[in-house]
């Protein structure tokens, strides 16, 4: 299910997926966490945004990933609910 809204120029979202969906983003999680490769995620942040992460795995558990984040340049927390997708980064030509 999603339903969204408009609020002073940002669109808010409210995404369900069913399980089989969240089961493919964690075999992609665990695996990017054994290999140590980088993966790209789309999140939707504490203030449903869509956000777009370069991330290394450090750490799953049931609920949330620790990761360094590329884009923030931190080590951030990412709630697995909130991850829309997850695939491996892709390589930039030229960089």
């Amino acid at each position: 299910m999603c339903t969204a809204e408009y609020d002073k120029g940002i669109i808010r979202t409210n995404v369900r997926f069913g399980g089989g969906k969240m089961r493919h983003i964690d075999n992609i999680l665990s695996r990017a966490k054994e290999s140590g490769k980088t993966i790209e995620l789309i999140y939707l942040s504490k203030g449903n945004d869509f956000t777009h992460r370069v991330v290394r795995v450090l750490r799953i558990n049931e609920e949330e990933i620790l990761a360094f984040c590329y884009i923030r340049r931190h080590v951030r927390r990412f709630k697995k609910a909130n991850i829309l997708s997850a695939a491996p980064a892709r390589n930039k030509k030229g960089a």
